[in-house]
């Protein structure tokens, strides 16, 4: 009996493994483009060891060459038009829309690009900001902040601190609300809690895609989404980017990790989108119930079939472009409300 047992026991680890190497079926619950997007995207196994500021380097300009290119399609399709500006000492890039309504004169939505904390730039991330600013008829900051492989955890959040102090100067708060997406999310919930522990008047609105919420790499999608994702694929290069930018400093930090933020009303409120198939699904669902336990009007929408970032990678998927006038449409109805 137990040789049979354990015979069993073999079989059913046998059949588990070949069943978690098996590619997942493509759905037909999401538009073609999705389904050819996924027919042809595997989930990603090709995590560098990012071990010297070489490779850092290398993968930065990789991916801002790939960003830009895409960037640039993407502003084709966009009325906006980019110039540089520096604002509070940081440099930025001020994306603007052709036509601003008399009525949203002043008004400003600041980005906060992902990447880890490590790659990407304003001008490789216009694939987020030029459909906002196009949709919302407002100007987006897009805030080139420090990346973690040369300055580790406060640098990018002293950066958009920066920016949004400046911004004080000559907006009022109402005037202004906070995007990002992915590890931009997460910068954009922790400079909103740091402006409220320095009692700084705080945005209409924050808007969140899929944001990195906790760096411990700690929530159920992170093993369950594992070989769903096509864009993340798993947790390695998370990992990585969160051991270089937290820089030996406690992960739970909500400053590094704002699921552990103690939120309470008077937060802003908040959008967060993610797909069902975002390997950082759980860092969305986690936060939206912190904030309605912290008593912040908070939305969260569920996206079927859809990737980490789907917002912004392929341009021009028919879910992205929902998605990115679902965040316009939020943050612009905000903007001058709140008091």
């Amino acid at each position: 009996m137990p040789t049979k047992r354990l015979w069993l026991a073999a079989v059913v680890a046998v059949a588990i493994a070949i069943a978690g190497c098996a590619p997942l079926p493509v759905p037909d619950t999401v538009s073609p483009e999705a389904q050819r997007f996924l027919a042809t995207r595997k989930a990603r196994t090709d995590a560098i060891d990012h071990r010297a500021a070489g490779d850092w380097a290398d993968a930065q300009q990789s991916l801002e060459r790939a960003g830009r290119r895409a960037g640039e399609r993407v502003r084709g399709r966009h009325a906006v038009t980019t110039r540089e500006v520096v604002t509070g000492g940081v440099r930025c890039l001020l994306i603007e829309p052709a036509t601003v309504v008399p009525a949203r004169a002043g008004q400003l939505i600041v980005y906060l690009h992902g990447g880890a904390y490590t790659w990407f730039s304003p001008e490789s991330t216009l694939t987020a900001s030029a459909p906002l600013a196009d949709g919302a008829g407002v100007p987006v900051l897009a805030v080139d902040y420090r990346l973690a492989w040369q300055h580790a955890f406060p640098a990018a959040l002293d950066d958009a601190l920066a920016v949004y102090r400046a911004l004080l100067a000559d907006h009022a708060a109402r005037d202004i609300a906070v995007f990002g997406d992915s590890a931009g999310g997460g910068l954009a919930l922790a400079l909103v809690l740091r402006a409220r522990d320095l009692a700084l008047p705080l945005p209409a609105a924050v808007g969140v895609y899929a944001p990195w919420t906790d760096l411990a790499a700690r929530g159920d999608s992170l093993a369950t989404r594992a070989r769903a994702d096509p864009v993340l694929g798993d947790d390695s290069a998370l990992r990585q980017g969160a051991a270089v930018y937290a820089g030996g400093r406690d992960l739970s930090d909500p400053l590094l990790s704002p699921v552990h933020a103690e939120f309470a009303p008077g937060f802003p409120p908040t959008l967060i989108q993610v797909g069902t198939r975002d390997l950082l699904l759980s860092d969305s669902a986690r936060l939206q119930r912190a904030m309605v336990r912290g008593g912040v009007d908070v939305r969260l929408t569920l996206w079927e079939g859809m990737w980490h970032v789907f917002q912004l990678t392929p341009p021009g998927l028919p879910e992205g472009q929902e998605a990115a006038r679902e965040m316009a449409t939020f943050l612009a109805g905000r903007l001058g409300r709140r008091e």
